[in-house]
């Protein structure tokens, strides 16, 4: 049985929320649209640090709470689970709809959900959960 993650653990996102807080969070390259250089390893810190989920993202978009937190609603409220689902939502469908991070980022959602994830951790460090 694998242990269960911890906010904590979230350090390498949490450090990317400076450049999610900036305007415009993408580039032209080549006539496309891609990251800025300073977001282009946050998807891989959601990754490498074990945030990201894998569960049907799809079907979870589709209830109450996973509409309302993938727009950017419910999210000072949200536990773990449902910000690290919001996330790996967002970057699970920007691989069939090429662009949404960068529409997410730029209207201000996934650094609610990464703010909210730095409170969590917050919390989960002083032990007052």
């Amino acid at each position: 049985m694998s242990r269960a993650w911890a906010a904590s653990e979230a350090g390498p996102v949490i450090a990317f929320l400076p450049e999610l807080d900036r305007r415009p969070a993408h580039v032209e390259v080549g006539g496309y649209l891609a990251l800025q250089p300073g977001l282009h390893g946050f998807v891989e810190a959601l990754y490498d640090c074990g945030l990201a989920l894998s569960f049907d993202w799809g079907a979870w978009t589709q209830t109450l709470e996973g509409s309302e937190l993938v727009k950017g609603r419910g999210v000072a409220s949200a536990d773990l689970e449902a910000v690290r689902k919001a996330l790996t939502a967002h970057v699970r469908v920007d691989r069939f709809m090429e662009g949404h991070l960068i529409v997410a980022i730029e209207s201000g959602q996934v650094a609610a959900l990464v703010r909210r994830l730095a409170e969590l951790a917050a919390v989960e460090r002083s032990g007052l959960r």
